[in-house]
């Protein structure tokens, strides 16, 4: 239910809609106060918009369907958020809403208006199983682990099938690349300007093509220099095609288009290159997913979850143990993931596949502690992490003797998990 037919439909008396305008004015005021969170970053607009517009679904479903009053929002609990589940579920709303409302709804009664963890519990308590959702990838979605076969039944390369689209659109062409090389969302490819987003050793995400409304900078001293020098080429070629300087792969001379509008372009020559799931299998989201793995695998040098096992080495040293762990965060922040754990959507469980190899739990919890010290969001940190590590001649002992201290000092919230 989109925000306008939710008003057009929950619109109450004027004495209702003031009692709404004052309640969403005090805890939009409490919501963009609030840090993010598990770590010290504000949160992004987009975020912040989505707990305002779940709040307000709330309030009108309990102040104009159900009849109630508040005098402020802090007489808003568990009671009255139960009577709103029921509501919503009887209303035919879809799995996924429903747990996107919940989520937002839970950390705004728990945390921004401070009713405490245990006020809103996990939505099973609410939904059953209506919103159990997995993030968690049992079969590679990467265009490598795919066997692509055109309509002739030929085997065809990810190379090859990528090239289909430069015919069509040098610029959608290029914006797969960027897919591929960078890990980027088709939406972040799209906002990607060739002459200002590049920088020293960075590619620099725009917050208003990124998905959670935050900007990122994606290191490429963190990529193979074999992959450098073919982004190198790329990079080049993005320059050479875009000729304003804050144009666009779609928009070269940086005219006022709207991106629905490119949005659909893109997706149409990707359909007319036969490059959808119906025709072969796959999406454009299929090469982050192969960036987020190879990334992984390279910084950590052990195979992701979905390629296979841990050697026996790898499960029973400290030093690769505690490297797959800082690697994992490093490949979550390089995709601007602001929970580790969605990782997991893109090559696996990483302690399923640790647990299978013969690994115990105290074992996987030494692995986390080697990140207590690194605030989260610190990419020079991980990436020096990486490094001390990747070091032979470090003193793993001295080492794990810094970062205790460092944590005791630190006091973060909470490890990575």
């Amino acid at each position: 239910m989109e925000d306008s037919k939710l008003r057009s439909r929950l619109t109450g008396t004027a004495a209702q809609e003031r009692m709404v305008g004052r309640l969403m004015a005090e805890v939009e005021r409490k919501i963009r106060d609030a840090r993010h969170a598990r770590s010290k970053r504000r949160v992004s607009s987009v975020t912040s918009e989505g707990k305002v517009n779940a709040f307000e679904r709330l309030l009108r479903v309990l102040v104009v369907e159900l009849g109630h009053t508040f005098k402020t929002c802090d007489s808003i609990g568990e009671k009255q958020y139960r009577l709103f589940a029921q509501w919503t579920m009887d209303a035919g709303l879809s799995a996924g809403t429903l747990g996107n409302v919940h989520s937002q709804l839970r950390h705004v009664i728990n945390g921004v208006l401070g009713k405490g963890v245990t006020c809103i519990k996990p939505s099973a308590e609410y939904y059953g199983d209506l919103t159990r959702r997995t993030h968690i990838c049992e079969s590679s979605k990467a265009w490598e682990d795919h066997s692509l076969v055109d309509a002739e039944g030929e085997a065809v390369t990810p190379e090859s099938v990528r090239a289909r689209l430069a015919p069509f659109s040098e610029g959608a062409f290029l914006m797969l690349e960027l897919c591929h090389r960078l890990g980027l969302r088709a939406k972040e490819s799209l906002f990607f300007r060739p002459h200002r987003d590049v920088r020293d050793g960075l590619i620099v995400v725009r917050a208003e093509g990124a998905k959670n409304g935050r900007r990122r900078e994606i290191s490429l001293a963190l990529l193979p220099l074999a992959e450098r020098v073919e982004l190198a080429g790329v990079l080049k070629r993005c320059a050479e095609l875009v000729t304003d300087p804050d144009g666009t792969l779609l928009n070269p001379r940086a005219l006022s288009l709207k991106w629905v509008r490119q949005r659909r372009k893109f997706y149409y020559w990707l359909e007319l290159a036969g490059i959808t799931k119906s025709q072969l299998g796959i999406t454009v989201h299929g090469l982050r997913h192969g960036f987020l793995q190879r990334s992984q695998e390279h910084l950590s040098g052990q195979p992701v979850p979905v390629h296979g096992a841990l050697s026996r080495s790898m499960v029973t040293e400290l030093r690769p143990r505690a490297l797959n762990a800082v690697a994992r965060l490093l490949t979550s922040e390089l995709a601007g993931h602001s929970r580790d754990g969605i990782g997991n959507n893109y090559y696996g469980s990483p302690f399923a596949q640790f647990r299978q190899s013969g690994g115990t739990k105290s074992e996987w919890g030494d692995a986390l502690r080697w990140v207590r010290d690194v605030e989260r969001g610190d990419v020079e940190g991980l990436q020096k992490r990486i490094q001390q590590l990747s070091d032979e001649d470090v003193a793993l002992p001295d080492l794990a003797a810094r970062i205790i201290e460092r944590a005791k000092l630190a006091r973060p919230q909470r490890p990575y998990a």
